[in-house]
């Protein structure tokens, strides 16, 4: 699951540039490249992770501006034809930093923020929501990601942290949350959601950190 993700950015920023180069800036070229090879160092890491995966490793830590690897991931998700088209808001003071690892909580966001796009996709009485917001407290940052989608059954709402559980019936492999729960928790974080059939969804997540 985490290596498709990652597989999608590598694939989308190609595409661009394939269709795109005639008319793009080389700065553009650039980044786009710089890109692909950072989503290619990253899938081998992922790789190394899930052959560890019933051995967690020691996660690497560092204090980063919240903003820019938020912005990161929302530009390598939009790399993506499938999810190219969706707004998604970043509501996060540029101040704001996080204690943890910055590739492994990227693709925490880049994993909840699918999860988000597909949650969305297809609606027809309001205007489809994605967003990441984010506010501290007195134990550190705690960031939001949202949307306005189909929402979780209460039934099924605690199963979703479960290996091999997925709502997403022949599209998911189930591992893609309780992932996201390890990394967080293996950088001292901790993660919840709330949910309501028909309104929307929203994983909180709770990292060491604070203003710059």
């Amino acid at each position: 699951h985490e290596m498709k993700n990652t597989l999608g950015g590598i694939i989308g920023a190609a595409a661009t540039v394939r269709d795109q180069l005639a008319d793009m800036k080389p700065e553009d070229v650039r980044e786009l490249v710089a890109a692909i090879a950072e989503e290619g160092w990253r899938l081998r890491d992922t790789i190394e992770s899930v052959r560890g995966y019933a051995k967690p490793k020691h996660y690497g830590a560092g204090r980063h501006p919240l903003l820019t690897v938020v912005e990161e991931s929302v530009r390598l998700l939009q790399f993506d034809n499938k999810y190219a088209s969706l707004t998604i808001e970043a509501r996060v003071d540029a101040d704001l930093e996080f204690v943890g690892d910055r590739d492994r909580f990227k693709q925490v966001l880049l994993n909840l923020l699918r999860n988000a796009a597909d949650a969305v996709r297809g609606l027809e009485d309001r205007e489809p929501l994605v967003a990441v917001e984010a506010e501290t407290d007195e134990h550190g940052v705690l960031v939001r990601v949202l949307d306005n989608g189909v929402g979780i059954p209460e039934a099924k709402l605690e199963r979703i942290w479960e290996p091999f559980y997925t709502t997403k019936g022949q599209a998911g492999t189930g591992l893609g949350l309780d992932l996201v729960r390890q990394m967080i928790q293996a950088q001292g974080g901790e993660i919840s959601v709330t949910s309501e059939v028909g309104k929307g969804t929203v994983f909180t997540i709770r990292l060491p950190g604070g203003p710059a």
